[in-house]
């Protein structure tokens, strides 16, 4: 038997380490673990002292860490290759039009240099050479940031500015005078301090050279013996949007999104946004300097736009009082906000009492790679949107249990329109209940009331509208609505205006009180968010088209137990509020046309995007995120009416998702008042198994 005292030191020290953890962490092991090629003689394997077990299982667990570190190393050794080479490369494009500008100059050409108040990354091989650094935190993204001299209302062509290379190296810049063109001309700027100077040379908009002294770029850090006197920085524009834009268009579809955290190393975030004390769960910012660093900060322009958003909010929504209270309303810019992370939920937020001025919604970083970040088609008409709607609802058919809900097959339509599949040429007549086929699929459309054309069905033309309805008549939405049936394979359509008697109160009434079943039966409701008026039908202009995609910036930062220490934040939660508080859905009977149809189309907004009763989707994610609906609840609770699955209901829910839909009507928009209870009407005819059920559940109480 071996005697314990042979055992190496190294299993001492852990193993006391593991009994007070009560568990093993491989990193224990690296403090003993000096050479990766080390070998062990000492350590026999024949060892069977009374904790012959502990040892063997910590010596395997020893070895185990060995392995990862040597792969960590080949790792560590190629990460340096490939940013040893992006450094090179970075000089060489700098060099490059260098040598673009010395010809320009030796022709007499002269070059605008336009606004350079923006973040110039800077790259240097000897600066790498000399503090290039593995670990995550080590060799981080220098730059040189300009902006033009705040003076109030008075332009200013001085230049302010800050020199980063680390967070010891890290000057304001003395303002000094903008060139308006590149020349060969040197211009030495100072550090606030007094304690440096360097020398900055533009040569376009895009590029600059700057030369720093060996005792400034070494400031706070011994100094290597290696490095030059003068270190010669070449600056490359950093455009935020430019590079997203890139982003997107280089990507693969087959390839998921590269794991590209913004943080310290990469020189990307404000001090705000990238500061250690961070950590705590509450911290104060001021607005002057949120709108001061989104100029650069990715996360604070997030953070703006979701204020901007929020604000939109209250005034569409009419919360007059808090919007008076709102930071972007207020007359001074010294509006403290409170910074809030809460481990309960994936969120960070700005509260306020009662409201959420600002809210960013965290996504688990392998979510994130299911976000579309390729350039939308320039149109949603073309095929490629086409195909993706197509799928989209195939996939709800065959998969989607939830949205698998009893249709009445007895029942049918007053009146449908016939929007015929044959002919290229539109054409469409209407068609009365008894020359509907049984169990037909039919579209529905919800557009707001009094837009486009003024063709209805009244009884004066209603025999005419069964041989063939004036197309060229029609408003330009209504037309898209029976291409959009020709296109999905589908040979009838449901508009109100057309297959409703307008002028004939008792047909109204009847199909008002048939509006659950319209809807409810209906293979699919088409919406249309766009505004008809301007002539744009039912589909989005071009030139408004979602052009900017939804990269997810990605967050590393440790906020404390519970929260995750990595994640992205991309901005498409706002997506789905824009489209609930969009003109046709903040009306009643949309919101009821809404909640009551297996599912939703909704067009004519910045993206195509398809809501049903599992999911939502659109152009930007193809694949949905139940977890951002707004109506998920009372959807559901709908269609458990529907459906008569009532067994897990129970009173509290059903008060619960009812006074939800209350809320919702109450808070809808009507060109006639008094139409609220109207509408209300038909919900409550789907919603009565519910009541139903819960007097029985509460006479059974009772009883028993």
């Amino acid at each position: 038997m071996t005697s314990p005292t042979e055992l190496p030191a190294w299993y001492y020290r852990v193993s006391e380490a593991v009994k007070k953890r009560n568990g093993v962490i491989l990193w224990d092991f690296d403090e003993d673990i000096s050479d990766l090629d080390e070998t062990s003689p000492g350590e026999t394997i024949a060892y069977n002292g009374p904790d012959a077990a502990d040892y063997h299982y910590l010596r395997e667990k020893r070895e185990e860490r060995k392995r990862e570190l040597f792969q960590r190393k080949e790792i560590i050794r190629k990460r340096k290759e490939d940013a040893r080479e992006e450094e090179k490369n970075k000089v060489e494009q700098v060099r490059a039009a260098y040598e673009a500008f010395e010809i320009s100059v030796f022709r007499s050409e002269s070059t605008q240099l336009g606004p350079i108040d923006s973040q110039f990354d800077l790259y240097c091989m000897d600066y790498f050479d000399c503090f290039y650094d593995p670990s995550p935190h080590g060799y981080q993204r220098r730059y040189v940031r300009f902006e033009y001299e705040d003076r109030g209302e008075v332009h200013s062509d001085d230049l302010t500015g800050r020199f980063w290379l680390n967070p010891k190296v890290d000057f304001e810049l003395v303002p000094f005078k903008a060139p308006e063109c590149s020349s060969l001309k040197h211009h030495e700027i100072y550090t606030t301090d007094g304690r440096f100077s360097m020398i900055l040379q533009l040569i376009d908009k895009d590029h600059l050279i700057l030369r720093a002294s060996r005792d400034l770029v070494f400031w706070g850090t011994p100094q290597d013996s290696q490095g030059p006197e003068t270190f010669i920085f070449m600056g490359v524009r950093n455009d935020w949007g430019k590079q997203l834009q890139a982003f997107a268009r280089m990507l693969h579809p087959a390839l998921a999104p590269p794991t590209t955290f913004l943080s310290v190393q990469d020189g990307t975030l404000c001090e705000f946004c990238r500061d250690d004390e961070l950590i705590q769960p509450i911290r104060t910012r001021a607005l002057s300097d949120l709108i001061q660093s989104s100029r650069y900060c990715e996360l604070c322009a997030r953070w703006l736009r979701a204020l901007e958003h929020s604000c939109q909010n209250l005034n569409v929504r009419g919360q007059v009082a808090a919007l008076r209270q709102h930071p972007l309303e207020q007359d001074v810019y010294d509006v403290t906000l409170v910074f809030l992370s809460s481990p309960e939920r994936p969120k960070v937020a700005w509260p306020h009492i009662g409201h959420v001025w600002a809210a960013l919604d965290t996504i688990d970083i392998d979510d994130a790679k299911d976000i579309n970040l390729k350039p939308l088609p320039g149109s949603d008409q073309g095929e490629t949107t086409w195909k993706s709607v197509r799928e989209w609802l195939d996939r709800c058919d065959k998969h989607h249990k939830d949205c698998k809900h009893k249709k009445t097959s007895a029942w049918k339509p007053t009146r449908l329109l016939y929007v015929c599949n044959t002919q290229a040429a539109l054409q469409v007549r209407l068609v009365e209940s008894q020359d509907i086929p049984d169990g037909v699929e039919y579209l529905t459309l919800s557009h707001c009331q009094g837009a486009g054309s003024t063709l209805q069905l009244t009884r004066s033309n209603i025999e005419a509208f069964k041989s063939s309805i004036p197309v060229d008549e029609l408003s330009r939405v209504f037309i898209d609505a029976c291409n959009t049936a020709k296109r999905l394979s589908h040979d009838y359509l449901w508009i109100d205006a057309l297959c409703i008697i307008q002028d004939d109160p008792a047909d109204w009434q009847h199909e008002v009180g048939c509006m659950a079943s319209t809807y409810g039966n209906s293979w699919l409701n088409v919406s249309a968010d766009g505004d008809d008026e301007a002539g744009h039908g039912l589909f989005c202009p071009s030139d408004k088209r979602a052009g900017r995609p939804w990269c997810p910036v990605y967050i590393q930062r440790e906020w404390g137990d519970g929260f995750p220490s990595n994640y992205c934040i991309s901005e498409y939660h706002n997506w789905w509020e824009r489209i609930s508080d969009s003109q046709l859905n903040r009306g009643v009977w949309a919101l009821q046309e809404r909640v009551l149809s297996p599912r939703v189309l909704q067009l004519g907004l910045k993206q195509v995007a398809l809501e049903c009763s599992s999911n939502a989707v659109c152009e930007r994610l193809p694949y949905g995120d139940p977890t951002i609906r707004h109506d998920d609840f009372t959807e559901k609770f709908v269609l458990d009416a529907r459906n008569r699955n009532l067994s897990c209901l129970t009173p509290e829910n059903a008060f619960r998702n009812w006074n939800q839909v209350v809320q919702a009507y109450s808070q809808g928009q009507l060109t006639v008042a008094t139409d609220k209870l109207i509408a209300l009407s038909s919900l409550i005819d789907v919603l009565y198994p519910v009541f139903q059920h819960m007097v029985k559940s509460e006479d059974q109480v009772e009883d028993g």
